[in-house]
């Protein structure tokens, strides 16, 4: 019964697409531009956001990994004095 209703909404939904008029709108090339533009930066964005996020741990695993506990520097002489 369901899908009979999802059918029915799709044909209605298909046959108003078809009957709409166009609409001859000029779209020019400063909104062309803009329009990529802006699609890039939100790719860009999300792209680097999700970099980000999964490019930190990594990092701090491979240094983990590279660094043995020999390896740390020797403490200095004013950390050792408390001021």
């Amino acid at each position: 019964m369901q899908m009979t209703t999802l059918k029915v909404k799709l044909l209605s939904f298909a046959g108003l697409v078809m009957l709409a008029d166009p609409a001859f709108a000029y779209m020019g090339p400063g909104l062309g531009l803009s329009a990529i533009a802006m699609m890039l930066s939100v790719f860009g964005s999300i792209t680097f956001a999700f970099l980000a996020v999964v490019w930190y741990p990594i990092k701090r695993l491979y240094r983990r990994i590279l660094r043995r506990p020999d390896d740390s520097p020797p403490p200095s002489e004013e950390e050792g004095h408390g001021r």
